[in-house]
């Protein structure tokens, strides 16, 4: 699990007030487990994204996951500095603008 990352999307999902579930565990009928540094609920399919940094970690249960009406994405784990300078840049007035654009 990528702490950054889900410590990013946490930055980016309160800003635009999706509702997440972090990290987020799935348990399949064989009694395997994955778990996701990020659950996006409303966002993709219809049970919602998962974010993960791993595509290998998930590799044998996409098809599954689909089926279970899931999308996915793996994005690389960001580097400190970025997190760091999400958190400093963005300002109240950005996210009422990015906000305006967003839903327009």
């Amino acid at each position: 699990m990528g702490i950054l990352l889900s410590e990013e999307w946490n930055i980016i999902t309160t800003i635009l007030e999706l509702k997440t579930t972090i990290p987020y565990k799935i348990i399949f009928d064989d009694g395997d487990e994955l778990i996701f540094d990020v659950r996006l609920e409303n966002f993709g399919n219809i049970n919602g994204m998962l974010i993960t940094t791993d595509y290998t970690y998930i590799k044998a249960k996409v098809e599954t996951l689909l089926e279970m009406g899931y999308g996915y994405s793996c994005f690389t784990e960001p580097l400190a500095d970025e997190v760091k300078r999400l958190k400093e840049c963005i300002t109240s007035e950005d996210i009422k603008l990015f906000k305006e654009i967003l839903y327009d």
